[in-house]
């Protein structure tokens, strides 16, 4: 546990008293996370608890990741279990509608996957993308990885292998592309 890393909130300028530039230096709680993702509004954070290397996408055991939400409110805040999947559920993308979009191994592989306002507890996540070697090839790098969601929500971008695709969100039709 000692190597698990904790959510901080860097203040943008000012005085850190670290020895360095840059702002004051605030943990936003005790517990464990990783990959932590304002929400929109700024009421909360999405973030990633879990230790297995996503780089094995038919992992499943007590190591998973799992994505979680912090809602900021009475100081402490409260949190919410948003994916119970026993594989990976990693790199979460809040959106303005409440949705979000997240990196599963559900299938085996890294893919995109959407989940409704709430967590699992909305509904299955829907695949967004299908990700999987193809006849001759022995593997596609595990799929998805560097998920990242423009500040609007309507686009998401992505690595798979040694290529960029883009991902138009507000288009429930949409197909990945390079």
């Amino acid at each position: 546990i000692y190597k698990t890393p904790r959510l901080y909130r860097v203040e943008l300028d000012g005085e850190s008293g670290l020895g360095g530039g840059g702002g004051r230096v605030t943990r936003l709680t005790d517990g464990y996370g990783s990959m932590a993702r304002f929400t929109p509004d700024g009421s909360g954070l999405v973030f990633q608890r879990g230790y297995s290397p996503l780089d094995r996408p038919v992992y499943r055991g007590s190591g998973n990741y799992d994505l979680w939400k912090l809602t900021f409110g009475d100081g402490a805040g409260s949190f919410t279990r948003l994916t119970f999947d026993p594989a990976n559920d990693f790199d979460g993308g809040p959106l303005a509608d409440g949705w979000g979009v997240f990196v599963s191994s559900r299938d085996g592989q890294n893919n995109v996957y959407r989940m409704r306002a709430g967590g699992e507890s909305g509904g299955a996540p829907v695949p967004l993308t299908n990700f999987k070697p193809t006849d001759g090839q022995k593997t596609i790098g595990h799929g998805v990885r560097d998920l990242a969601v423009s500040a609007d929500g309507r686009m998401a971008v992505f690595v798979v292998w040694d290529r960029l695709y883009r991902l138009d969100l507000s288009d429930a039709n949409a197909r990945p592309m390079e």
